[in-house]
């Protein structure tokens, strides 16, 4: 076996399609982690993990164009749906509900499908 071929591959997780146009990726931090800004607002991370810069968009991002926001949020939300157990849930943990704003968000993407 050539180790040419190997030497081409990438290793690790596949890149998030965040990268593609919606953050810009800065300087390498460590191993597959980036300095990242947001092209629409410019916030900036120093670890721009997907997961985060997910909900960036779907949640605080003022200057975010609508179908993107609205593409986010849907992959936060089914996020959220995957990883909430509601029978786990206890009335006094806040920490693993999800947010007010996400869920008024979600609650309206649903409805103007509805509409449509």
């Amino acid at each position: 076996m050539s180790n040419n071929n190997n030497n081409n591959l990438e290793r690790g997780r596949p890149s998030s399609d965040v990268w593609d146009t919606h953050m810009k990726k800065g300087q390498q931090v460590s191993r597959g982690h980036y300095f990242a800004n947001c092209s629409y607002c410019n916030f900036s991370w120093k670890h721009g993990k997907p997961q985060i810069l997910h909900e960036h968009l779907a949640n605080y991002c003022k200057k975010c164009p609508q179908d993107v926001l609205l593409y986010y949020t849907n992959i936060v939300g089914k996020k959220i749906g995957e990883s909430m157990n509601v029978e786990n849930i206890s009335s006094d943990s806040e920490s693993e509900l999800p947010n007010k704003n996400l869920m008024n968000k979600l609650l309206f993407l649903a409805f103007t499908k509805t509409i449509s």
